[in-house]
């Protein structure tokens, strides 16, 4: 079988780059591969990993459209990833197969973005599109509530959960003059940073932290000027993208989100999954990874107040931190890759 993976997404370390890179390597011995994508990691990562790669500009523009095209086999198997690339991805397929796939990484109930526009025509385009596709892959019980709520049928509409890699290592909380405090992810509105430097504001100079945020973006330079206005700037270390999360978070003692929605929470769950306790927001598909009390804390949105109260009792409580770590580590092995691949095939129609 020809499958064609189509993204506007270049980052390999984003959620959207990460379920790609997993589909790519689960489905590689056995059917040819073709990834269309603008450069980037996520298409420097694919060529070492030698598969066919079709190079389009980030803008998917009219004249990419034609040439991708022309280069796609009869009855292949085409699916898109992200709103963004779902036009571009449908217009490739017309006319040249009907097996089309969306998988959507970012809409739920409780996202808002920052103009009341872009969320209107982002919305008017994934419920004009979406009789198009055969299947919606939706990354959480949330986004697939996202897509009822709006019309679509659920017979239209399946839950697979991103996979989440089990570890060789995990956390191990032992002395040190420092508690990190990690989190990952762009510095976008959706983030919520400015709530985490409040938070941060709250912990008492007396316990002495260093939060390590991996990630780059638009807001960066006014986060930094928040904290330099707080007077936090040194507890902050600001490390942009790094080349392996899992040694970040290896030498973490605690993972933070102050994310105002999340469709999934690959970076939570990846904390999860090597032991450390986290403290969230309960929003999106957040409460579907953390479990409240067991494997960290969810507070409600913005609540900086309650968030900071209990990420302050995980950093003055070595053992809970080390309970919570246990429980994180045994609740990921749900979100198996074997479980990941095999839900596919099933949407694909080859189980």
């Amino acid at each position: 079988m020809n499958l064609i993976y189509i993204t506007k997404e270049s980052n390999l370390y984003s959620g959207c780059g990460m379920v790609i890179s997993e589909l790519i390597k689960g489905f590689s011995g056995e059917h040819n591969i073709t990834l269309i994508c603008p450069t980037g990691t996520l298409q420097a990562w694919a060529n070492k990993f030698g598969k066919t790669i079709k190079h389009v500009r980030s803008d998917l523009n009219l004249f990419d459209l034609f040439r991708v095209r022309r280069g796609i086999p009869l009855k292949s198997t085409i699916h898109i990833h992200g709103i963004s690339s779902l036009i571009f991805g449908i217009f490739c397929g017309l006319g040249r197969t009907r097996n089309l796939f969306y998988t959507e990484h970012l809409w739920t109930n409780d996202l808002k973005l920052p103009s009341f526009i872009s969320g209107f025509f982002q919305k008017l385009a994934l419920l004009f599109l979406s009789p198009m596709v055969k299947k919606i892959v939706c990354v959480s019980k949330s986004v697939k509530k996202f897509f009822e709520a709006h019309g679509v049928s659920s017979n239209k509409l399946v839950v697979i959960y991103n996979s989440v890699p089990t570890p060789q290592e995990v956390v191990t909380h032992s002395p040190k003059e420092e508690l990190i405090i990690s989190t990952v992810g762009n510095f976008s509105f959706s983030k919520g940073y400015n709530n985490l430097a409040e938070v941060i504001d709250l912990i008492p100079a007396s316990i002495p932290i260093k939060v390590c945020i991996a990630g780059s973006g638009s807001e960066l330079n006014n986060f930094k000027n928040l904290i330099k206005d707080l007077g936090i700037e040194t507890r902050f270390e600001l490390m942009g993208q790094v080349p392996s999360v899992t040694n970040l978070l290896l030498n973490s003692d605690v993972y933070i989100q102050t994310s105002i929605s999340e469709s999934f929470g690959l970076g939570i769950a990846q904390a999860l999954s090597v032991g450390l306790p986290v403290v969230a927001y309960k929003v999106g598909g957040i409460p579907e990874v953390v479990q409240d009390n067991k494997n960290g804390y969810l507070t409600r949105l913005n609540d900086t107040i309650d968030f900071a109260h209990k990420l302050k009792t995980l950093l003055t409580d070595n053992e809970l931190r080390t309970e919570f770590g246990k429980h994180g580590i045994m609740s990921m092995k749900k979100f198996s890759s074997d479980k990941f691949l095999r839900k596919h095939n099933a949407v694909y129609g080859l189980l």
